[in-house]
């Protein structure tokens, strides 16, 4: 990994622990069950768009809100906290592919009953 790999993979690492005690309760008001970072934000993939961290995500039913409100209201305020794009990906949505398939080995827990 070169420096500027590196600073990026320790700035989003930062930026998260940071902002633990706020993402925490936002995951919960959304039904978060696991949120994991995968992609340039772990190994500093270089042409990958500055400051957007990937994250997988798998959320909870919930009664009184609409899947559409859980996710675009998610990433918002997510996005808002950290003051960056956040890419989320929800797994259990995608077909199963070889893209499909990195993500699942290289993804790194950050929340979630079972993180």
């Amino acid at each position: 990994m070169t420096e500027i790999e590196t600073a990026i993979h320790v700035d989003a690492v930062r930026l998260l622990e940071t902002h633990r005690s706020a993402i925490e309760p936002l995951c919960g008001r959304y039904g978060v069950s696991r949120r994991a970072l995968f992609g340039s934000a772990l190994r500093g993939a270089t042409g990958a768009a500055p400051g957007v961290i990937d994250f997988t995500v798998e959320f909870d039913e919930m009664n009184d809100v609409s899947p559409a409100h859980q996710y675009f209201g998610f990433k918002s305020e997510l996005e808002r906290l950290l003051g960056r794009q956040a890419d989320l990906v929800e797994l259990r949505a995608m077909q199963d592919c070889r893209l499909k398939r990195i993500i699942q080995k290289t993804q790194v827990p950050v929340y979630g009953r079972a993180a």
